[in-house]
């Protein structure tokens, strides 16, 4: 009888070991919050690069779009074949200029009575996960 009392003391002595304390569940949630914080603020910053690449590619776009308005008051509505057209009404930087990979492409579309004369222009330029931007030129 007196070694069951004996058991029966050590085991009243013994703490609960069974869950955590609060300051063990308090710290976990800080260390899961300031994750969390470091996810949202390394996710926003890389939707401002996206949004600061989408607006310097639609800038150089109405760049070209200008050049080619600029080419045509110019030569009394004439529309230019290619970029080399371009040089004296934009900067070699802004024709060479390619944000976040962009690709700008003048496609001129001929008369068919006279193919050194330009009919039409399309400007196009690609940027990657974005829909073309397309600008018409034509003379009638």
């Amino acid at each position: 009888m007196r070694d069951i009392l004996i058991k029966r003391n050590n085991l009243k002595k013994r703490p609960n070991k069974k869950g955590f304390t609060l300051v063990e569940l308090m710290v976990v949630i800080a260390i899961l919050g300031i994750l969390i914080l470091i996810g949202v603020l390394v996710l926003r910053h890389h939707r401002i690069l996206d949004s600061a690449r989408v607006a310097a590619w639609e800038a150089n776009h109405r760049l070209y779009i200008n050049g080619v308005a600029l080419f045509m008051a110019a030569t009394g509505g004439e529309l230019p074949a290619n970029k080399n057209d371009l040089i004296p009404f934009m900067t070699e930087a802004d024709l060479d200029n390619n944000p976040g990979g962009s690709v700008y492409q003048l496609v001129p579309v001929f008369f068919a009575s006279d193919p050194s004369r330009v009919q039409s222009l399309q400007i196009v330029s690609s940027l990657p996960n974005e829909p073309d931007l397309i600008f018409n030129f034509s003379i009638d």
